[in-house]
């Protein structure tokens, strides 16, 4: 059974506000999809977990964003658990701590009241009967889930077409050296790997 425990360091959450905070000026898009910014309203649990989940695909998963349930919100005073393999995370360099922290942090999505504004003509979050932000975790925006052999035999959905179709913008860009085409940690790949104990088990 895998244990968990409160970040006591403090180090997740000062790299979660480093992003928040640098994301001041970011547009936001026809579809008002929260920025990094507009987080600064919500209250971070940040846990470690000493084993990785997996995600659907059974692969691994080195962290998961939740938003806390009403009972918990109140009890913790906590609006979202970001939850991290502690061993991955120890393996990983700063810059890829940084990533599995803003990856999740993307997740996060606040509604909105379109119609109302503070003194600053921020906008303003709706709440729920108890007076707690409405927040809920937004899936990834790019997911094709399917078999080759498929693809083979049928062609394309219109879903996989369009997101072909996304793709390209960036395709030629790595083509160009615009942008880079990166390995991704073996501890991300393989998780975090047990230490021998140089014992002969029994």
């Amino acid at each position: 059974m895998a244990r968990h425990g409160k970040d006591d360091t403090g180090e997740m959450w000062k790299i979660a506000k480093a992003i928040i905070k640098a994301d001041r000026n970011t547009h936001v898009d026809d579809i008002l999809i929260t920025t990094f910014w507009d987080l600064r309203v919500l209250k971070f649990l940040m846990t470690w977990r000493d084993e990785p989940r997996k995600d659907e695909e059974k692969r691994i998963a080195a962290a998961r964003v939740k938003v806390l349930s009403p009972e918990l919100r109140d009890l913790f005073g906590k609006d979202v658990n970001i939850e991290v393999c502690e061993p991955i995370w120890r393996d990983l360099t700063s810059r890829w701590r940084q990533r599995v922290i803003k990856h999740e942090l993307r997740h996060i999505r606040i509604t909105f009241d379109d119609d109302a504004y503070n003194d600053t003509g921020e906008r303003v979050p709706k709440l729920d009967k108890e007076g707690r932000i409405k927040v809920s975790v937004e899936p990834h925006d790019l997911v094709m889930r399917t078999f080759e052999a498929d693809i083979q035999e049928w062609g394309l959905s219109q879903a996989e077409f369009d997101l072909i179709e996304r793709l390209k913008p960036y395709y030629r860009a790595v083509k160009k050296g615009e942008l880079p085409v990166y390995q991704t940690p073996k501890v991300l790949e393989e998780g975090p790997q047990e230490e021998e104990s140089g014992e002969d088990a029994a």
